[in-house]
């Protein structure tokens, strides 16, 4: 799979027999696999090029940089995801200020029409595109016979009777229920970070951590989680492991104010995981964050987390 990430390198020609799907796929959820996948048979059925049009980063970021954006998968597990549906090439522009003030019309004739030399294109139901999200799906309908052969909008997905969507599974994540992130994701919901210095407390306690940068991603409840831990986005290959997300109240001075940290302890590996990034795929939930005023109270909870998760892996054969 190819990757375009400067939208003036892109000059594909009607010989590619480009379906292009469109949207910001943040979580690829099910939903986006539905609507890629419908792109990538298209494409295989006109002998062309599967093509997704996305952004590096999250419009939201630039359209609206004073709230607090939480995302599902950051750039480089999305590629991944998006590969494995069998997408041929994707490009995938920074959203700046300046793609914000194209218009809708522009967008459609000069970049899909022009620039991809779309023959078919997908999108969702609730797509918006152009300067102030004037573009929708209705004008993308309409180009349908005139710039392309065809133009198929993907219906509604429901989950639980409600539109599946990528702000709901981030609030089933962060209230803690992995559950129907998952059914709503098909896959178990994962973390990806940059290993980062710590402080060292876990390697003095007998369990020592990597200390994960995850950006803005979207994070469950404080507390311990049974998790499995791989060092390839594609791999199948993981390591069992226990992560911790919360605020260390254990070692907090007084009212000191905490950030949340994020920290990984692999069970059955040993090595330097400093500046390598980690994929961690959240398998279970094992208790609250707690305080405990004796270091030795710790370690012997650590202990019992490690068991539980054990066990857990026996009965549930994962």
């Amino acid at each position: 799979m190819r990757e375009i990430d400067e939208l003036d390198a892109v000059q594909l020609n009607p010989a590619d027999n480009v379906s292009v799907a469109l949207g910001v796929f943040d979580g690829v959820h099910r939903a986006h696999q539905a609507l890629v996948s419908e792109c990538v048979r298209s494409a295989r059925e006109i002998g062309g090029t599967a093509t997704v049009f996305t952004f590096q980063n999250h419009p939201a970021e630039v359209l609206f940089p004073n709230e607090n954006l939480s995302l599902l998968t950051p750039h480089s597990v999305k590629r991944e995801i998006l590969a494995s549906l069998g997408v041929d090439l994707i490009i995938a522009p920074q959203f700046d200020l300046a793609l914000a003030e194209i218009s809708p019309r522009e967008f459609v004739e000069s970049i899909l029409g022009e620039r991809l030399a779309a023959r078919h294109v997908y999108a969702g139901f609730n797509f918006r595109f152009g300067k102030g999200g004037r573009g929708d799906a209705a004008m993308l309908q309409s180009y349908q016979g005139r710039l392309f052969e065809r133009v198929h909008i993907v219906p509604m997905m429901k989950y639980d009777g409600l539109p599946l969507s990528s702000t709901r599974i981030r609030e089933a994540v962060q209230a803690g229920n992995l559950d129907a992130a998952e059914a709503m994701l098909g896959r178990r919901y994962r973390l990806a970070g940059l290993v980062v210095t710590g402080d060292f407390r876990g390697r003095l306690l007998g369990f020592p951590t990597a200390n994960l940068d995850i950006g803005k991603q979207t994070l469950p409840r404080e507390g311990i989680y049974g998790a499995r831990v791989f060092f390839d986005a594609a791999s199948s290959e993981g390591f069992d492991s226990l992560l911790y997300i919360g605020s260390a109240p254990s070692f907090r001075a007084g009212n000191e104010q905490r950030p949340v940290r994020i920290e990984v302890f692999l069970m059955d590996w040993e090595g330097d995981l400093y500046n390598r990034e980690l994929f961690v795929e959240i398998l279970c939930s094992i208790r609250e964050d707690r305080v405990f005023n004796d270091p030795c109270d710790l370690v012997r909870q650590i202990e019992k987390d490690r068991e539980f998760f054990l066990a857990w892996l026996e009965k549930n054969r994962v």
